[in-house]
């Protein structure tokens, strides 16, 4: 059995793992580097890796191939949320009971994309 010699390829990255992998490591990074918190950028990382991928399968030629493209990025979008709340509770748990903080929280390598 060979081990792989690469991180990701054309056929990795056009799998529903791989794409939500993509999508979730870009909004990680923009967090870290950036400093950018918002909802939007899982969301235009799904919208554009969605598109750039549905392009190059050559399915962009007419109006049902628009429409899937549209679909599978909510969908990494939603996985994507759905993955970043689950390691976001994981690495940090709240107590039952816990007050909500009001102010600006820092930024972390994992953080809720959503208001809390």
């Amino acid at each position: 059995m060979e081990l792989p010699s690469e991180f990701f390829t054309e056929t990795s990255i056009s799998t529903f793992g791989g794409a939500t992998l993509a999508v979730f490591l870009v909004t990680i990074v923009a967090r870290r580097l950036v400093g950018l918190t918002s909802i939007f950028v899982p969301f235009v990382a799904s919208v554009v890796l969605s598109f750039v991928l549905a392009y190059h399968d050559g399915q962009l030629t007419n109006v049902l191939g628009w429409v899937l493209a549209i679909l599978n990025a909510l969908l990494l979008f939603c996985a994507v949320t759905g993955m970043n709340e689950t390691v976001t509770d994981a690495v940090h748990p709240r107590p039952a009971g816990e007050v909500a903080q009001q102010a600006a929280k820092p930024v972390r390598w994992f953080q809720s994309m959503f208001n809390r």
